[in-house]
């Protein structure tokens, strides 16, 4: 899948996301007609061990696309854009 990352200013930590909760780290917005809001992704590549949860969407995230917060604008740009793989886990929370 395609990755890409947000964050500060636009989005400062504790923001909140489409489903009401705070952005930190650990957030990720999602297209909810593919990856249900609530799921658990994981990036294994690019962030062994860390879960992610899919809680905010994005008017630019269409199809199997991630946007993942990270803390700093200066760490989302140099994210930047990139392929990388997903395990996604359909957890259902209550939003």
């Amino acid at each position: 899948m395609e990755a890409t990352a947000y964050g500060p200013p636009l989005f400062p930590e504790k923001a909140l996301t489409f489903t009401g909760q705070p952005v930190g780290l650990g957030v990720v917005a999602v297209d909810p007609k593919v990856i249900p809001l609530g799921s658990v992704i994981y990036f294994p590549e690019v962030f062994p061990g860390q879960k992610f949860l899919a809680l905010d969407t994005g008017r630019e995230i269409r199809g199997p696309d991630v946007d993942i917060w990270l803390p700093t604008a200066k760490a989302a740009k140099e994210f930047g854009r990139k392929r990388i793989t997903a395990v996604v886990l359909n957890a259902k929370l209550s939003l």
